[in-house]
């Protein structure tokens, strides 16, 4: 209903300079009107032409072509008009300006109503949009509740290194039933990281030492893959022995610091692995 209104204004308005300028002279609408309508034409036509010469050749041919005739249309018809004016060179001009004036009023009152009948439509979606935006059952609504969900806490890249190396070692009869881990990243000489194996420690240790020994590599290689390049203590505990002191905390530590992995940070993984003997605590 609005955009009715901007219009039969617009269209009210604009009829009275051309009330006026018929009741004056008739025969100068049409003048000014192709008079005002070829500058406007060649400017539009042209940037068209400019824009369509980045696509295909065939296409830019064709809008060449029409805008060359819409340009010749309204030359000729603006030649006819001013013809059909009559009177003097001087009077004939008059009236051609006066009727170019006449236009321009008219086309600035079209451009007024364009916007506001634009900016009447973009209210109104406005309004649409807020009331779905408000409406907990619309698509909106979902797809804001969606990605509003917080996003799970990141994983500490401790806990990656360590999920890595379970994986390297999900075939293997002697991988770790779980992995315990200790110290900053930050500070690397407080990082240590614990194999607790579910076998006897009569299994653990001794005879198995190379293998044990090997997961110092393992760990050595993920802590690199996620750019942690200063290497970590790697130690080899059994459940049996942490049970017996009475589980993690008691046997660990808060910190870790009761236990002495058996392979420091230092370690020479080119070294020969000797016997693994059960870790050295602190109590």
């Amino acid at each position: 209903m609005k955009i009715i209104l901007i219009w039969t204004l617009a269209v009210a308005i604009s009829l009275v300079p051309l009330g006026l300028l018929f009741r004056a002279n008739p025969r100068a609408i049409p003048v000014g009107l192709f008079a005002f309508s070829g500058p406007l034409i060649f400017i539009v036509g042209a940037l068209g032409i400019g824009g369509a010469g980045a696509g295909s050749q065939g296409q830019a041919n064709r809008l060449l072509a029409q805008w060359v005739a819409t340009l010749v249309v309204v030359a000729i018809l603006g030649i006819v008009s001013f013809m059909w004016l009559g009177g003097s060179a001087g009077s004939r001009s008059k009236w051609v300006g006066l009727s170019w004036l006449t236009w321009a009023v008219v086309f600035f009152i079209c451009a007024k109503a364009v916007s506001a009948a634009e900016n009447v439509r973009r209210a109104a979606r406005y309004q649409i949009e807020k009331k779905e935006m408000a409406d907990p059952n619309s698509d909106y609504s979902k797809l804001k509740a969606r990605y509003d969900k917080p996003s799970p806490p990141p994983v500490p890249v401790l806990q990656r290194v360590v999920d890595a190396v379970a994986e390297r070692m999900a075939n293997d009869p002697f991988k770790p039933a779980r992995f315990v881990y200790f110290g900053d990243t930050q500070k690397p000489e407080t990082v240590a990281i614990w194999a607790v194996m579910s076998l006897d420690s009569s299994k653990v240790f001794g005879a198995q030492a190379i293998r044990n020994g090997g997961l110092f590599i393992k760990v050595t290689l993920a802590m690199r893959e996620r750019g942690l390049d200063d290497p970590a203590s790697v130690g080899v505990t059994t459940e049996e022995l942490i049970e017996a002191a009475g589980g993690d905390s008691a046997y660990f530590g808060p910190d870790g610091s009761r236990v002495t992995p058996q392979f420091d940070r230092a370690h020479d993984v080119s070294a020969p692995v000797h016997d693994l003997y059960p870790p050295l605590r602190r109590d």
